[in-house]
């Protein structure tokens, strides 16, 4: 569990995260979700199957355009803030190892 501090220490660093880095994790982002996107859709399929629920993901992965800018939106969101919390981690790190060295 992470105590309060690195947490508050964490927020700050993602606040003031310079544009560089923030473009960065986007790139890293939108890579990593153009691989993850099935492992996204499972869950929908495996929820409570029944004998539409086939049918229903097919369509959707398929036709419903709606559907798909939405998923592709909510896939890409949860991975981007992933990859920024990790890079707000990789600052922190790098901050306190250079204040513990000097």
């Amino acid at each position: 569990m992470l105590n309060p501090s690195t947490i508050q220490a964490i927020r700050k660093i993602m606040e003031e995260m310079p544009p560089e880095i923030t473009e960065d994790c986007y790139a890293e982002a939108e890579q990593l979700a153009e691989k993850s996107i099935e492992r996204f859709r499972e869950p929908l399929r495996k929820h409570c199957p029944d004998a539409y629920t086939s049918l229903a993901c097919e369509y959707m992965e398929d036709s419903d355009v709606d559907y798909q800018e939405a998923e592709s939106q909510r896939v890409f969101d949860a991975i981007f803030h992933r990859v920024k919390v990790e890079r707000a981690f990789w600052i922190y790190n790098r901050q306190n190892s250079t204040e513990d060295a000097a």
